[in-house]
């Protein structure tokens, strides 16, 4: 009840096709919650979400007069914001609204036990429907929105959508890990079908971009934090020393003659050597050298010895006429505000040492796909010409071996396509035959992937006597006879078991998520696939939208596509975040903490352990920057006065969901755990194992909060109180959107657990970890964990 109204709950059970529908016995769900009290009505939809389902809902709210809301359906990941808008339509406040997660958290990971599944979602509605007696309604705060945008990644998809958003007058931050921009592109000598020069194609991009007035390019540059939210994110870059004044540098190269240091060059991959300050490619941007620390004998000395004097090796520096280098150059902080983020961080090559059997590293003419690219570039450590490592003979034949990483079944790869290879192989083959029409090419396939007008590129090659076998190499070997390397592989085709030899042996390894797509995704918080891309928000109807609102990313940081796929993304996600700069202000959530002035003091305790500087004192009294707020709610439990709580999670409201949900359990399966999850990290890793199908004890009933932190120990013995055997907390990491609240929760519970003891509720029973946002698969693992010890030490 609020401002003296009865409460009036409709309670609406999306069957989601058979998602649902065929584990849970819904007949069963409706026949019970239709005698709770408040509970006005109770309908059903095959799909909530649709057209139909939602004009149910405004319907039933008019024709009912309802006063709250309770969704049980998906993830309120999925579509929360959506019912809110229908909420809005038929003129009810949004946050009175409650959404019982009954598939990725129910139907999806209890699916072998439907008859106890059914009753773990009559708990689940049970307490959204006594939460919703303490809901009240809230208004959206409203803030500028900054008219700045940070991209992370200067590859294609980055430089594509920062130049977009940049020629329509917004000022763009472009962070690169590298300290050139360019990314994979600029390694692939020419680009399929067309076989266009690549450097020729992006070069003159690159220089766009750091011309352009509205786009700061920040080199070396990774993020290293994120506070705020859409339309105010506050993030803060590190960027690493460069040693160089990008401003004076002539580019001359005269440091490079003089440096006595030679490593092996990573931007060749490994086949040839620079200096210790270098540039990757001649056309660099910026187009300035940089020295490596870790290479540098100056700098080497320097930190051992910590001798700004030392006369060790500045032979760069005597011939620097432009008096060039730094050594002086230190590391910077970059505090930025915008309103956007995209994330296009790229992609990184398998690495093939993980198949021996291979001979990569073992024999020096087996070479990865890239590394054959830099061999053809004349750029590259043999200037363009096709020359064997080992005695830098043109080579007589070329094999190519497909899908090395990918469409693999085994621990050492990846079961998904990278989608580029087999283009990218016949690319190669078409230049080769191009070099020497002599030479025999051979592509061993798994199945050729030509979609589209690739199809005619793929018939042109073939054309080319380039001859195509279906099969995977089982071994190979060196034959010191012929100089070559001897293929023992299966002729899928035919079945027939053949040997082959060949001077050169190419292996088209899978596209992995680079370290800078991984970093950044847990640096923001951002959902990830199995395998470390970035997840989209939808697969269909948002498909560069992240989890969080206002990140977005494209190109290859969401998984492997071609270049085409890239620019088309990068294009997608500037008019997304054109969408969001041209409203000037924005809405957004109100569920941050609240001070009751009434209960308040004003003794400044909770100023001293919100993390994020959020709470101040004004005047003699104690204030929340509701724009700073982030919600953990890691300031509550420390209050004396009780007079801090959370909005949309109030204690009240908190206490009311645990009750509901425990309200009825003496037929249930023991033991039952509750278990709190952090709602933007720990919770999505939940229904990451959902979506996944991964199966778990129908015990656990999750239950989301803004973060562990916001949880009292008086909350946590009610919840045993109640009847609760055991219960799990489970933290985002450190470097997530409320990570630092995380150090806050560790030193808690140890505290807790001395209280649990004190109070004889021994302390094994609440738990405690950290889950980062893709291990799905961890989490299901715990939940079976800490059933089982429970059982064992409760019998």
């Amino acid at each position: 009840m609020y401002s003296g109204f009865p409460d009036r709950i409709g309670v609406f059970i999306c069957k989601c096709g058979k998602n649902i529908a065929e584990v849970i016995d819904l007949d069963t769900v409706i026949k019970e919650v239709k005698k709770w009290n408040n509970v006005v009505t109770v309908n059903s939809n095959t799909f909530m979400c649709s057209l139909p389902g939602q004009n149910l809902l405004k319907k039933m709210i008019l024709e009912h007069t309802l006063n709250k809301i309770i969704i049980a359906a998906c993830s309120l990941r999925v579509h929360k914001k959506m019912f809110e808008t229908v909420l809005e339509d038929a003129r009810l406040n949004p946050y009175l609204l409650e959404i019982a997660n009954i598939r990725e958290q129910c139907s999806w990971v209890n699916a072998e036990n439907p008859e106890i599944a059914t009753r773990k979602v009559i708990s689940l509605i049970r307490g959204a429907v006594k939460k919703a007696e303490g809901l009240y309604p809230l208004e959206n705060i409203r803030q500028a929105v900054k008219k700045q945008v940070l991209i992370t990644g200067g590859g294609i998809a980055g430089i594509s959508a920062a130049l977009s958003l940049a020629r329509t007058g917004y000022s763009i931050y472009l962070a690169e890990r590298e300290y050139s921009i360019g990314g994979n592109m600029v390694k692939l000598v020419k680009t399929y079908p067309e076989e266009e020069c690549a450097m020729c194609t992006i070069s003159p991009l690159m220089s766009e971009v750091s011309q352009h007035p509205n786009i700061t390019l920040l080199p070396g540059t990774v993020p290293e934090s994120i506070d705020g939210s859409i339309g105010n994110f506050k993030v803060i870059l590190k960027q690493n020393p460069r040693y160089v004044d990008v401003n004076k540098c002539l580019s001359c190269g005269q440091c490079v003659e003089v440096c006595p240091v030679e490593v092996s060059d990573e931007w060749n991959l490994g086949l040839g050597t620079r200096k210790a300050i270098y540039r990757s490619f001649p056309e660099a941007v910026p187009n300035a050298f940089v020295i490596n620390p870790a290479h540098c004998l100056y700098l080497k000395t320097r930190q051992k010895n910590s001798d700004k004097n030392t006369s060790v090796c500045l032979k760069c520096v005597e011939v620097c006429s432009p008096q060039a280098i730094n050594f002086d150059d230190e590391l910077k902080l970059h505090e930025l505000e915008v309103g956007s983020i995209i994330v296009a961080t790229g992609h990184k090559d398998y690495d093939p040492i993980k198949k021996p059997y291979l001979g990569y590293k073992r024999f020096p003419d087996v070479l990865t796909i890239m590394q054959l690219a830099r061999l053809l570039d004349i750029n590259g450590p043999t200037k363009g010409k096709l020359k064997r490592l080992s005695d830098t003979k043109k080579p007589k034949s070329v094999v190519f071996l497909q899908c090395i990483g990918s469409r693999d079944e085994k621990p050492s790869g990846h079961q998904y396509c990278s989608q580029v290879c087999c283009m990218s192989a016949i690319k190669y083959a078409s230049m080769i035959k191009k070099f020497d029409p002599k030479i025999e090419v051979t592509i061993c396939y798994t199945d050729i992937r030509a979609v589209g007008f690739y199809e005619n590129y793929y018939k042109y090659v073939q054309n080319q006597d380039v001859h195509f076998i279906r099969g995977k190499a089982s071994d190979v070997s060196y034959n010191s006879d012929t100089e070559s390397m001897l293929l023992k592989m299966e002729d899928t085709l035919t079945g027939e078991l053949i040997s082959m030899e060949t001077d050169l042996l190419v292996l088209s390894t899978a596209l992995e998520p680079s370290i800078g797509t991984i970093a950044t995704a847990n640096t923001f918080g951002l959902l990830m696939t199995e395998d470390g891309f970035i997840k989209e928000d939808h697969l269909k109807l948002r498909p560069v939208n992240t989890n969080i609102s206002g990140i977005f990313a494209c190109g290859t940081a969401l998984g492997p596509k071609d270049i085409t796929e890239s620019v088309l993304q990068a294009n997608s996600v500037s008019a997304k975040v054109e969408e969001i700069l041209k409203q000037g202000v924005i809405e957004i959530s109100p569920e941050i903490a609240v001070i009751n002035p009434n209960k308040c003091n004003n003794c400044g305790i909770c100023i001293e352990v919100c993390p994020y500087n959020a709470i101040e004192k004004l005047n003699k009294r104690i204030l929340i920057n509701s724009l700073a707020c982030v919600g953990c709610g890691a300031c509550v439990p420390e209050c004396p006065q009780n007079a801090l709580d959370l909005n949309h999670l109030t204690l009240t409201q908190l206490t009311l969901l645990i009750e509901g949900i425990l309200q009825d359990i003496k037929n249930e399966d023991r033991p039952l755990i509750l278990a709190f999850l952090e709602s933007k990290i720990a919770y999505a890793a939940a229904d990451d194992a959902g979506i996944k199908k991964l199966q778990y004890p129908p015990n656990i009933r999750i239950i989301r909060i803004p973060s562990t932190a916001m949880l009292t120990y008086d909350m946590i013995k009610f919840a045993f109180d109640k009847g609760a055997d055991g219960i799990f907390l489970g933290e985002g990491p450190e470097e997530g959107p409320v990570g630092k609240a995380a150090p806050i929760v560790e030193k808690r519970i140890e505290e807790y657990e001395k209280k649990l003891e004190e109070d004889g509720i021994d302390s094994f029973r609440l738990y405690a970890t950290k889950i980062y946002i893709n291990e799905g698969q961890k989490l299901t693992e715990l939940f079976k964990t800490f059933t089982q010890t429970l059982k064992e030490e409760l019998e």
